[in-house]
């Protein structure tokens, strides 16, 4: 886990600010919005354990569930619009 938060990728993902009402249907916007999520998913269930983990796993779905971005894309997924399941490298190696 230290190494994957000190890759410099992660680390400028991590620091991009939140996403705005504007950027809610961008592709890439929305999926490092997203990623930066799911990276402080997996840090708080290493550093917390399993239990814990899946308890925050939960409240930061909704958060991103919620947001202008989770709306956009969700609907894009009921709608079965190709482009919510295109393709997108987030971090390379």
């Amino acid at each position: 886990m230290k190494a994957l938060l000190k890759h410099p990728t992660v680390q400028e993902l991590m620091a991009s600010a939140a996403e705005s009402a504007d950027e809610a249907a961008d592709l890439r916007a929305a999926r490092r919005f997203a990623a930066r999520y799911a990276i402080k998913a997996l840090d708080y269930g290493y550093r917390s354990g399993f239990k814990k983990g899946l308890k925050n796993d939960a409240k930061l779905f909704g958060e991103v569930a919620a947001s202008p971005s989770g709306q956009e894309w969700i609907r894009r997924f009921i709608e079965k619009d190709p482009r919510q399941s295109s393709f997108l490298t987030i971090l390379s190696s």
